[in-house]
């Protein structure tokens, strides 16, 4: 009888370093936990995987041994038959997240865009489309954008917000030939559309690219399909949803947020859990800078450097929000009451947004998150 669960995907994601796959969760490992996954697969036994492992990596380990370091390895990954499925669960940060398209129907969506994702294609288009946006974003007078309605954008906008999800799942497909369905969730306070493509861990480092850029690609498509209207038209609402997905779609490579650009960095870098791995090595700069410095390798100062950088840009963001910006945190609360009145009362068109609206939420949601690490920490301390 094997020794471990056969019902894993192992592909490779680095020169020295492997994603299994187990009960939809990912786990990457290092060449020699690799190694020792082959050894306990093919054993029938603990006693012939321990004769593998030390013929293997010429060491002596005895039964004993070899049982506790193969739990202390694969602790975190349901690899045995005695794991259970929720053994370690994956942290999400899209909260209250509900599929709306299901992978199958996705798959179906997705047929007509297929052949933009392939390589040469994807790339020349993105890169001419990336021109053309930067164009419309440094010629637009803001005299010629619309004075339409907040309703209109909203209605214009929305479908491009789902042909980037649709995006992201056709990379995925075209390239490990699975994809995941398609839903709705919360981002800090935000309602956001999602797509699950976790199935890309088994893609190359360019295919990972290609399916981090694919939704910014949709969006920009759709930006060509609003410029050509508005030349054909004349009529600025057009010129302003080109204007305002060229915007978005060099916002969205930022990689200071959980959003495209984040995960770009992450793949082009080779490192998963960026933002967690660059606070933690940051903490620890803090609290003992010499044993940091002395251990840095290449790809270390990446992630401090990335992190320090983090920390700079958030540290000023707040100072200047409180600084400059109290009275609009003030007012919020009050802002947000008269727009929900106005929206009952389906007077969308008296709906004005301040350009300051978005940085408010921001600010109270990181100081809201911020005051809930430290009750975290505090119950934690008083309950040990």
């Amino acid at each position: 009888m094997p020794l471990i669960r056969k019902n894993y995907t192992l592909s490779s994601y680095s020169n020295n370093s492997w994603i299994i796959e187990i009960f939809g969760q990912h786990f990457i490992i290092n060449q020699d936990s690799k190694k020792l996954l082959d050894i306990l697969s093919v054993s029938e036994n603990y006693d012939e995987a321990v004769l593998k492992f030390n013929s293997s990596f010429n060491d002596n380990l005895n039964k004993e041994n070899f049982l506790e370091l193969v739990k202390n390895i694969f602790s975190k990954i349901p690899i045995f038959e005695t794991d259970s499925e929720d053994m370690e669960s994956n942290k999400n940060f899209i909260k209250f997240q509900k599929p709306i398209i299901k992978s199958k129907l996705a798959a179906e969506l997705i047929y007509p865009f297929m052949v933009l994702f392939n390589k040469k294609i994807f790339w020349i288009f993105f890169v001419l489309l990336s021109i053309i946006a930067t164009i419309i974003i440094i010629t637009t007078p803001f005299s010629l954008l619309s004075k339409e309605s907040f309703l209109w954008t909203l209605l214009l906008y929305t479908p491009t917000v789902l042909l980037h999800e649709l995006g992201h799942i056709a990379a995925c497909k075209k390239y490990t030939g699975k994809n995941g369905d398609i839903g709705v969730g919360i981002y800090f306070i935000f309602p956001v559309f999602y797509s699950d493509v976790s199935a890309v861990w088994h893609a190359t480092k360019e295919e990972r690219v290609i399916v981090n850029l694919s939704g910014i690609y949709m969006q920009l498509l759709s930006m060509l399909i609003f410029i050509t209207m508005f030349f054909v038209l004349k009529n600025n609402l057009f010129l302003q949803m080109a204007y305002i997905l060229a915007i978005y779609s060099f916002v969205q490579l930022i990689p200071f947020v959980r959003s495209d650009g984040y995960w770009l960095l992450s793949d082009v870098s080779s490192t998963p859990n960026l933002q967690d791995r660059s606070n933690g090595i940051v903490m620890t700069l803090l609290k003992s800078p010499i044993n940091i410095l002395k251990n840095l390798t290449p790809k270390n100062i990446f992630i401090l450097l990335y992190g320090l950088f983090n920390t700079f840009i958030l540290t000023y963001f707040i100072f200047t929000q409180i600084v400059f910006k109290w009275r609009e945190i003030i007012n919020f609360p009050f802002l947000i009451l008269d727009i929900v009145k106005k929206i009952f009362a389906f007077e969308f068109s008296q709906i004005q947004f301040s350009p300051t609206i978005i940085t408010t939420i921001v600010f109270i949601m990181i100081i809201y998150n911020f005051v809930k690490k430290i009750t975290i920490s505090i119950k934690k301390k008083f309950s040990t």
